[in-house]
């Protein structure tokens, strides 16, 4: 069975956030918040943590990624 981590993204960086999903071989992302937008950190606003989202993990894995989010 795969394992299921939790991450929140803090105050991180978007490049700290990234790497921490690099550093644990993360292949997908669900974004589970009610609103997700956040006022103090955009970098974390639902369409540019996608677009990271999906350079990063398709980068990281070999088969690409279909869908993020």
């Amino acid at each position: 069975m795969p394992e299921l981590f939790t991450i929140g993204h803090s105050t991180h960086s978007l490049e700290k956030f990234l790497e921490l999903l690099r550093q644990h071989r993360i292949e997908a992302v669900a974004d589970v918040r009610s609103s997700p937008y956040s006022q103090f950190n955009p970098h974390f606003n639902r369409e540019p943590l996608q677009l990271a989202l999906r350079r990063t993990l398709a980068s990281t894995m070999s088969s690409g990624v279909d869908s993020v989010a």
